[in-house]
């Protein structure tokens, strides 16, 4: 859902004036933190590829994918 935040289309709300939210699991929330978390996610897939592909499944652990990605363990839970 996109409402115009200046009225008539102006352009102090963002980037055309406009602000966006997407209905999710997680209520309603911004297209760009929908978007952070698809390359949160991405990340933690590819990270958890390449532990498998180098390391084999002995070395696929939740800290080690989340340490792989960048991001915190608690993100490895939340997807």
């Amino acid at each position: 859902m996109c409402r115009d935040t200046e009225g008539a289309g102006g352009r102090a709300g963002g980037a055309h004036g406009f602000r966006c939210t997407v209905a999710t699991s997680l209520g309603h929330v911004s297209a760009a933190t929908v978007s952070r978390l698809d390359d949160v996610g991405h990340a933690l897939l590819d990270a958890a590829d390449r532990l498998l592909t180098t390391e084999g499944a002995g070395a696929l652990t939740i800290r080690r994918m989340a340490s792989e990605a960048g991001v915190s363990t608690m993100n490895v839970y939340s997807r």
